[in-house]
């Protein structure tokens, strides 16, 4: 007698039913445990797309965090070790006047040497104090690979700063002020301008500045002392034509039609500037 195979169909059915139960279990298994309604695409695809972006948001958010919170961890160490060495400083002029007493003798100035000789081994513990293996007052801040970073470098930690705090002072002018047109300054390297040794160019329209570019000749600083604060090369001190170049720069700034009023008082020629108070051969000295 020959072998007959049937199909068992209400099993089947019961089986499919189960694997399909069985699936959605595990589904709503993943969210009990993960404590989240979508975890795939096959939750709600358009629903996953939208939080996998908010995922991606607050991921970029925390390291944010993160990076301030290390940030200002590096802060409160080279605090730390400021204050340190601002009362060592004081502790050391103190000793230096009690040693200068008539009523010590010379023991007593030995001691105090020794106290005071402890205190510059802390000065240079101080000096070398790091924060993730990155020394902090070692200068290299300022220091870069080749000129043009140097330059950038001193005028993002000082220069900057010193220039147009100078130029508050003595006009009561800043960018910050309302009547600024102009509240930035783009930095262009240039070579070939002759006599020059930076310029504070500008773009305006209707006798409104628009535009500022901070101009530094690179055939009179090229040479210039990477090592050196104030930016020493053949051309001088480029802080202080710096701080000459971002007086015109703020006042072009502030003043409507700056650009006339210079070349009012600067005809061709050697003339003087009554506007910026020296001789020029152009308005643009």
């Amino acid at each position: 007698m020959a072998m007959v195979i049937k199909n068992n169909m209400a099993a089947q059915s019961a089986l499919g039913e189960l694997k399909k139960n069985n699936d959605k279990l595990g589904k709503d298994l993943k969210k009990v445990a993960s404590g989240m309604k979508i975890n795939g695409a096959g939750d709600d695809a358009s629903g996953y797309s939208i939080s996998e972006r908010m995922r991606v948001q607050l991921r970029g958010l925390n390291q944010d965090n993160a990076n301030a919170q290390n940030a200002s961890s590096l802060l409160k160490t080279a605090d730390g070790a400021i204050s340190s060495t601002v009362d060592l400083l004081k502790t050391m002029k103190e000793k230096a006047i009690n040693a200068a007493n008539d009523t010590n003798t010379d023991k007593n100035r030995a001691t105090i040497q020794k106290e005071i000789d402890q205190s510059i081994d802390q000065l240079e513990d101080n000096a070398n104090v790091t924060f993730n293996n990155k020394t902090l007052f070692d200068g290299s801040v300022d220091v870069g690979d080749d000129v043009k970073q140097v330059i950038v470098k001193g005028l993002n930690s000082e220069w900057i700063d010193s220039s147009l705090q100078l130029v508050k002072d003595t006009y009561g002018i800043s960018f910050n002020d309302d009547t600024a047109s102009v509240k930035d300054i783009k930095l262009n390297f240039e070579t070939g301008t002759g006599s020059a040794l930076a310029s504070a160019g500008t773009a305006s329209l209707g006798g409104v500045t628009k535009e500022l570019t901070l101009n530094i000749s690179m055939d009179y600083y090229s040479d210039l002392v990477k090592t050196d604060p104030n930016g020493l090369a053949k051309g001088g001190y480029l802080d202080r034509t710096l701080s000459h170049e971002f007086t015109h720069a703020v006042m072009a700034s502030n003043i409507r039609d700056f650009g006339s009023i210079q070349r009012r008082f600067c005809h061709l020629g050697r003339c003087e500037s009554r506007i910026q108070g020296r001789f020029c051969k152009s308005w643009q000295c």
